[in-house]
């Protein structure tokens, strides 16, 4: 499933630098964090099940229609005011980084797997 929604570097900041309104800041976290769930394989069965039924089962549109179904409720959630189970928004900001972090050391250590790798073909040709 990763595959379906990777799409590469996450959203650009210098698009982002007109909204001020922290209404659509949380909406955006929302958003960050159902891709993040779905990349991460940790989102909720129940609300994936349901976008399967909704979406005929186009693997797309399901993945459309989770995202869309869990923001909704995340914003419920936030809107009814339950302390426990709202989405902090300075905490989806942190998790973002440290997916973002780890995204790239393992960037990292994939190029020195494939460096050493060339390495090791060059000495055993030469």
């Amino acid at each position: 499933m990763r595959k379906l929604i990777k799409t590469g570097t996450s959203s650009n900041k210098k698009n982002q630098s007109y909204k001020s309104n922290s209404a659509e800041d949380a909406e955006d976290a929302y958003y960050a964090l159902a891709v993040k769930e779905l990349e991460d394989n940790n989102y909720s069965k129940n609300l994936y099940g349901r976008a399967i039924v909704e979406s005929d089962g186009n693997e797309l549109k399901v993945i459309a229609k989770y995202i869309e179904l869990r923001v909704a409720e995340l914003k419920n959630k936030s809107c009814a005011g339950k302390t426990n189970d709202t989405i902090n928004n300075s905490q989806i900001k942190e998790k973002t980084l440290l997916y973002t972090i780890l995204d790239v050391i393992g960037a990292i250590v994939i190029g020195f797997l494939v460096i050493c790798a060339i390495a090791m073909i060059l000495v055993l040709v030469s």
